[in-house]
């Protein structure tokens, strides 16, 4: 292959005002400039994709809203990953200048970016074999 790299898109789900969507998509963005087969992009199409997710929120940690996509990224044909990286009380993990401080989260994102590789690996492969229209 020319280029061997994965392409990886970062979707914030939260816009509103007072929301941190930003900031933790940008903690995601340092944490996988790190991985060295992945490079930042955006794709439109998702057919046959891996998607992961990193969530944040209360004591739930955003996890409902990550189910309730797990339902939509189906139907677009993508495959979700197992591993979700989940901030819990996300308030408390960030300090004065929004950044964040969870120990666990380093080691939950390295697992994501592990299988969203071994994901986006192989369905390039399946797809390369073929087109997917089922």
């Amino acid at each position: 292959m020319a280029d061997d790299r994965l392409q990886l898109a970062v979707i914030v789900g939260s816009m509103r005002s007072g929301r941190i969507g930003p900031a933790v998509a940008g903690w995601l963005m340092t944490m996988l400039s790190e991985h060295e087969r992945i490079c930042t992009g955006a794709r439109a199409e998702w057919r046959a994709k891996p998607v992961g997710f990193v969530s944040y929120g209360g004591i739930a940690g955003g996890l409902r809203a990550v189910e309730q996509l797990r339902l939509v990224f189906a139907e677009l044909r993508a495959v979700t990953v197992r591993q979700v990286v989940s901030l819990h009380w996300v308030h408390d993990l960030l300090d004065g200048n929004a950044e964040l401080h969870d120990p666990g989260a380093p080691a939950a994102a390295r697992a994501m970016v592990a299988q969203l590789c071994w994901w986006a690996c192989a369905l390039r492969k399946a797809r390369a074999e073929g087109t997917y229209d089922v």
